[in-house]
């Protein structure tokens, strides 16, 4: 070297070595720019005493130099080439392997720049015999330019190359692919086999055939991709992909055969590569479990495995106790990182783990058995579901082909939490006080809604009265149907007493649901009959309005009573019944059972309260339209034998006093109603109803002009017109109604009720 050229070096040396730190090397060291990641450098197949160079590649991705330097006392090696583990690091085989290029070595910037490796494949040398894989370590040390004791990158290739004397070699007599995964995912372990020939002639391969040690049982588990039509090139190597995918697990061997004959008048000769493969599976399989209280199911998946609890109670108890036990069915042991329970918060708590499979050891070797402590204690009803998933190391270990999941075992608990419930409303009766009657017993029925707000069938498997011999009595009583969830069933309790009393008693309700009977608190009285008034007032209207008749009662003595039924007869002429209005009165609240005017003027009414009637003056509002009818008056009849107040058990339970009433005609027009005398004063008028004109037709004795009004409803005269005989009156003007024609002549009046549409 120059003196210029070692000052140059020199200079390098000390600028690297007295610059500030930073930060790591940016940079790529590799040797196949084709799969960047391979580590192992091959030499190929040469013949002895033929050399031959690798080289490999720094791609510097920073903004400042990195260099390879050589080594200095005063830092790790930068470049050096060692044994490989399997012999002494004195041995000399290392030494056939040498660098080519002069240290240092300055990538720039963004720049890739080469090195090369020597193979001297030296010749007739007993240290360095021929046939034998020489193989080292090439361990590289990259270093910023301005920090060269400072953070480094680090590469390491195994350097393989095998001279030899014969034609065609390869450095791979041995492929073992170890531990593969039973049907890896998602392609099986390869690996690239290369024989080289070392001659300067073309040599044509005439077989290539893969011929297997162990059974093979269906598809073979190594696969290889035989070349079509191949030669050897001078001094050129020919690739071939191996595969191997075991389809159990379990040992397997094959050797790769591939033959040629180095010319036509030769013997044939051939390469052998032996092949071996460990196909392993790790499986975590549930052998059984039981239940504490019996029974649990397991139901095995594709994907997890389910453990039913089947029916647990959710009263607070202790719930159902799984222990299961799992066993390990692979040819690896396991051992567990972690066991996760996944699911909502309610599903998680109901799940219990007494006893998890790391607490009995980490690891599950093949064929032994672990077990899983599993107590389902459900608080809410309903079903509950979770995902209890054991994490394994699998993916850590040197096992190649892992399909995606193979490192969980996944268990699914299933349990349905029983949680029976009822509400009852109410959870008091008050019977009030029972009328007595002599000719027939007297009850009130009050009713209790029992509702099923549980998650299973509710039952009611019996009901007491407390004390014995109480007058109650309850229905349905025997069987009590059961109730579907969110259904609801009614039951009647009837008080019916024999005897004047004071009722304190109590219906205890035996159900299914958790917790302590239903217990409803009753109460009542019983008293002797006595007689109530019931009375229709004296009404007087103009026809044409709207009136309401209001039915007296004796407030004290309805509050007794639960049902009632009355008939009102009146001349069908003067009123028509409208409705009932219950508002404010005693019957406020109840069931109208019937309500009809049939026939006209024949009016039938039903009333039944929910509990008893209120204590007031007015039993009911009855509304009706007036008229004017045939008469001035009529009477608005009730009778004592078709009124009746009663209660459940009997229909009237007292005396009745009842009081008939009057409908009034009020004058019309301002003038006293007087009936027509016959044949003095007749009138007629049609259409009826009309949407126009109106006809009217007048008769008299002496034939003489007659006044005719129009009257609205109110009473209010319209108009008047002079009719002789017969005329027209125009309704067209006025709206849609009711109004009435009268005719007067003297002290005489005859009318007519006319609808206008």
């Amino acid at each position: 070297m120059s003196r210029v050229a070692i000052r140059h070096v020199l200079a390098l040396l000390i600028m690297c070595w007295c610059m500030p730190a930073l930060a790591q090397p940016n940079v790529e060291v590799y040797w196949d720019d084709n799969n960047r990641a391979d580590t192992v450098m091959d030499f190929g197949v040469t013949l002895e005493g033929y050399p031959v160079s690798v080289p490999f590649y720094v791609r510097n991705n920073g903004d400042v130099p990195v260099c390879i330097l050589q080594t200095n006392p005063n830092a790790e090696p930068y470049y050096q080439i060692v044994n490989t583990p399997d012999v002494l690091p004195s041995d000399p085989r290392k030494e056939e392997f040498e660098g080519v290029e002069i240290l240092p070595y300055i990538i720039a910037p963004h720049s890739t720049d080469t090195l090369h490796v020597l193979y001297k494949a030296v010749k007739n040398n007993p240290v360095f015999p021929p046939d034998v894989i020489a193989k080292a370590f090439l361990e590289l040390r990259v270093v910023s330019q301005t920090d060269t004791l400072g953070p480094a990158v680090f590469k390491r290739f195994l350097m393989l190359a095998l001279k030899t004397r014969n034609t065609v070699a390869t450095n791979k007599p041995v492929i073992r692919f170890d531990s593969v995964y039973v049907l890896p995912s998602p392609q099986p372990p390869s690996e690239s086999y290369a024989i080289g020939n070392a001659s300067s002639i073309p040599i044509p391969v005439e077989q290539q055939k893969l011929v297997y040690r162990t059974s093979v049982v269906g598809s073979p588990e190594f696969v290889v991709d035989t070349l079509q039509t191949a030669v050897f090139a001078p001094h050129k190597s020919l690739t071939w992909d191996l595969k191997y995918r075991p389809h159990n697990v379990g040992k397997d061997s094959a050797d790769f055969i591939v033959v040629y004959r180095p010319n036509q008048g030769s013997n044939a000769d051939s390469v052998t590569t032996s092949l071996s493969g460990v196909g392993v599976k790790q499986e975590l399989t549930v052998d059984a479990a039981n239940g504490v209280p019996p029974p649990v199911t397991v139901r095995p998946g594709m994907l997890a495995d389910t453990i039913d609890f089947a029916d647990v109670n959710a009263d607070g108890s202790g719930g159902k106790l799984a222990k299961i036990i799992l066993k390990n069915t692979g040819n690896i042991h396991i051992r567990y990182l972690s066991e996760t329970e996944i699911g909502t918060p309610s599903d998680t708590a109901a799940f219990i783990i007494e006893k998890s499979l790391m607490e009995g050891g980490l690891d599950t070797r093949t064929n032994e058995f672990d077990t899983l402590h599993v107590r389902f204690k459900p608080i809410n009803g309903g079903l509950h579901i979770e995902r209890y998933v054991i994490q394994t190391d699998l993916l850590t270990r040197s096992v190649r082909g892992i399909p995606d999941g193979a490192d969980q075992k996944v268990l699914v608990f299933r349990g349905f939490a029983r949680k029976p419930q009822v509400s009852v409303t109410p959870q008091q009766i008050d019977f009030g006080s029972v009328v007595m009657h002599e000719s027939c017993p007297s009850a009130v029925v009050r009713s209790v809604f029992v509702k099923n707000t549980g998650n299973i069938i509710a039952r009611i498997d019996s009901a007491h009265v407390e004390p014995p011999g109480a007058a109650i009595t309850m229905s349905p009583h025997d069987p009590i149907p059961p109730i579907d969830v969110d259904g609801t069933i009614e039951l009647k309790v009837s008080y019916q007493p024999t005897q004047l009393e004071t009722l304190n008693a109590t219906l205890v309700l035996y159900t299914n649901a958790f917790g302590p009977p239903v217990r409803i608190s009753m109460s009542g009285s019983s008293v002797r009959s006595d007689s109530i008034r019931v009375q229709l007032p004296v009404v007087k209207a103009q026809p044409g309005t709207v009136i309401n008749i209001p039915v007296l009662v004796d407030a004290r003595s309805i509050a007794l009573a639960q049902t009632s039924s009355l008939t009102l007869s009146f001349d069908p002429s003067l009123l028509r019944f409208r409705g009932i209005v219950t508002g404010g009165t005693a019957s406020e609240g109840s069931t109208v059972l019937q309500l009809m005017e049939s026939p006209r003027g024949y009016l039938q009414i039903q009333l039944r309260s929910g509990g008893s009637f209120a204590a007031r003056d007015t039993f009911a509002m009855l509304t009706f339209d007036t008229y004017l009818g045939n008469a001035a008056a009529t009477e608005l009849s009730i009778k004592r034998q078709t009124t009746l107040i009663g209660n459940d058990g009997c229909a009237n339970i007292f005396t009745v006093h009842a009081v008939s009433g009057q409908f009034v005609v009020d004058s019309v027009c301002g003038l006293p109603f007087k009936t027509a005398t016959s044949g003095v004063l007749r009138m007629n008028a049609w259409p009826n109803p009309t949407s126009n004109t109106v006809h009217v037709q007048v008769e008299t004795l002496d034939s003489s002009t007659v006044q005719v009004a129009v009257v609205d409803t109110y009473g209010a005269v319209l108009e008047t017109v002079a009719v002789k005989g017969a005329g027209d009156i125009d309704l067209g003007k006025y709206p849609s109604g009711i109004y009435i024609i009268v005719a007067t002549k003297e002290d005489h009046l005859a009318r007519h009720v006319v609808v206008k549409q």
